[in-house]
Formats: C-alpha cells, structure tokens, sequence
C-alpha cells in the first residue's frame, strides 16, 4: 500500500522522530539480545520502519527512497540510527 505523505504535518512527522529515538534509547535500557527472539524481531522490524517512514515523510514529495539522501548520503547507506552506541 502507499503511505499518504502529502498529509502528514510537521507535528506528525515529529512524533514518528520521536518514536524513533524512544527505540533507540530502548537499548540502553533493555538489553535486546537477552530478549525472546520473537521480541528482538519485533524491535528491530519496529525500528527500521519508523525510521524509513520517518525519512520517507522528511523528504515528501520526494517518491522513491532510492532518490533520498541524508547528509549528502543514499538513505540506505545513510547512518542516521544510534542502538547502544
């Protein structure tokens, strides 16, 4: 399905930043590989999704992930995540 980017406010596209970081200091709290494998998945596919919707909406209308960079940097090699340092 296609996410409706032209939509989402500068306040919706803040929250999915901050959900992103609240992942990430997840890990500083939590230890995810003592966690269930089920658990970890669920971390992990949690994170990268926010994080790609998140970069997805910064960009809009930018369509193709591919066409989006960070810094100068393609989104897929872009370091933009910090998990436990």
């Amino acid at each position: 399905t296609r996410g409706m980017f032209s939509v989402l406010d500068a306040e919706l596209i803040a929250s999915f930043t901050e959900y992103r970081q609240d992942l990430e200091n997840t890990a500083n709290i939590v230890d995810i590989q003592a966690l269930p494998r089920n658990e970890q998945l669920a971390y992990w596919v949690n994170l990268h999704n926010v994080a790609m919707i998140e970069q997805i909406a910064k960009a809009w209308p930018i369509r193709q992930p591919r066409d989006i960079e960070i810094d100068g940097v393609p989104l897929d090699q872009a370091k933009f995540i910090t998990v436990a340092g």
